[in-house]
């Protein structure tokens, strides 16, 4: 009953994972291939939203599988918190409880930044006052805080952590790995699953589109 529990319901992940053989190229077209079969998969009347991200679906890994790391604030000081990367259709997808501002937009820069949400967890944690406008630092890249949820849960038995959700054009996709949410309506699981498959069948062949 903690905060930060994220709304999973008529929600299906989906996405991919290929083995470090794979040359340059194909990696490329397996990605460009994908972008279509999201694309073509979000025109079917069923389907409410889909989501591509990293680190950020919940539920499918023990928290210490997350990605985590030591930020910078623009104070100098530095804390620990999770890193997850989304965009804005996750919103819609999960509806996370925002406490203060909004969710981030595909190609909003604030003040030339790139946005980032936190959780109310890194906002005690950073003891931040008035975390909005803020500015997080990871790695060489500099963010401004637009929002604040309630919490991000990774496992539904225990309390959200410190949390950083920013865009996921950001950050440099990794070509071996994708993932997606997709928010359905009800009862229509069947017809995704088979949508899906058919246009992955696809996959390595853009001639075909």
């Amino acid at each position: 009953r903690a905060p930060g529990l994220l709304d999973s319901k008529n929600t299906i992940y989906v996405g991919y994972m290929v083995h470090s053989g794979f040359s340059e190229q194909n990696l490329t077209q397996i990605g460009n291939t994908m972008d279509l079969i999201i694309e073509r998969l979000q025109k079917r009347s069923y389907v409410e939203a889909i989501s591509e991200s990293i680190q950020f679906i919940p539920f499918v890994r023990p928290p210490e599988n997350f990605w985590a790391d030591s930020l910078r604030l623009s104070s100098g000081e530095k804390v620990y918190a999770h890193i997850k990367a989304t965009d804005a259709a996750a919103e819609k997808v999960f509806s996370p409880q925002l406490e203060q501002g909004h969710w981030f937009q595909d190609g909003e820069r604030p003040n030339g930044k790139y946005p980032a949400v936190v959780t109310a967890q890194f906002v005690q944690k950073a003891g931040l006052d008035t975390p909005i406008g803020k500015e997080v630092n990871i790695g060489s890249l500099a963010y401004e805080i637009v929002g604040v949820i309630s919490g991000l849960k990774e496992s539904v038995f225990e309390e959200s952590l410190a949390s950083v959700v920013v865009p996921i054009s950001s950050w440099n996709r990794i070509a071996f790995y994708r993932e997606y949410a997709a928010k359905i309506h009800s009862g229509y699981e069947d017809d995704f699953y088979s949508d899906y498959f058919k246009e992955f069948a696809h996959m390595g062949n853009l001639s075909q589109y």
